[in-house]
């Protein structure tokens, strides 16, 4: 194996591990990240034996490549190919998704309580996902829904809001008193750590039309719920699913359905 073919595969492994997206051509107002155009076209040609090598190291991962063209997706732009990094929730979490790094992301005190962390994790990617999916009727397998699948920080946070004011006629939960507790200035800090990292894994793109940003799906995402969507949260954070199931059952769940589930 050649020093030149071993560089570029290092190099294709490392932008996908970093970004999970390479693209030969970018949409508008998405720009290249660092080498990615020439680095995508690497994959784009690499031979039999290199991309079996790619796929079955990023395999060991808990990774597989999807690969989608222009021409199969709306959006994308004239002769663009782009690769994707899908979890696979068969395989192994990878080591370097480290649970800490996430808590240390997403939670606004060094010493906030995990439990606190993930229900307003799962609550606000729950409002989030009414506002992709829920508010227009679009089912989770509408992958191409994604173009104008956007919001703006202001918009989700009303969402949440009004979410909030609903779960205030139940406050009897243990994750109701944590949500009713949060003071507005908090929830807008908590908002903007939960976009920032929902843009660092790619999940969201953020655009700006004027003077406003918005948060835009991204195909990544939008591919990577159709796919692992009934595996739930667990393996984003490095958990057991039902960890967080727990939190949606103690935020929506009544206690007469408890009862009843008991019973059955």
């Amino acid at each position: 194996m050649s020093e030149d073919r071993i560089r570029k595969q290092c190099k294709i492994i490392n932008h996908l591990l970093s970004y999970r997206v390479l693209r030969t051509h970018a949409p508008k107002g998405i720009p290249f990240r660092g080498n990615e155009r020439n680095t995508a076209n690497d994959l784009y040609h690499a031979s039999p034996d290199a991309r079996l090598f790619i796929d079955e190291f990023l395999a060991e991962t808990g990774f597989r490549i999807v690969t989608v063209e222009a021409s199969q997706m709306p959006g994308l732009p004239p002769g663009a190919v782009h690769f994707f990094l899908i979890r696979d929730p068969e395989e192994n979490v990878p080591a370097w998704l480290d649970i800490q790094n996430i808590y240390k992301y997403l939670s606004l005190k060094e010493n906030e309580s995990k439990i606190i962390t993930r229900i307003w994790f799962f609550f606000i990617w729950s409002n989030m996902l009414t506002l992709l999916y829920t508010h227009w009727s679009r089912p989770i397998t509408n992958v191409s829904g994604y173009q104008g699948a956007n919001f703006s920080k202001e918009v989700l946070i009303s969402q949440i809001k009004n979410t909030i004011e609903e779960v205030r006629q139940d406050p009897s939960k243990e994750a109701s008193k944590i949500l009713l507790a949060e003071e507005g200035s908090m929830l807008f800090r908590r908002v903007t750590r939960f976009l920032d990292f929902m843009c660092n894994i790619s999940y969201l793109a953020e655009e700006k039309e004027g003077n406003e940003v918005f948060y835009c799906q991204t195909l990544l995402m939008a591919i990577e719920l159709n796919e692992n969507y009934e595996s739930g949260l667990g393996f984003r954070f490095n958990e057991e699913t039902s960890v967080l199931q727990n939190v949606h059952e103690n935020l929506y769940v009544s206690d007469n359905q408890d009862v009843q589930e008991e019973q059955a």
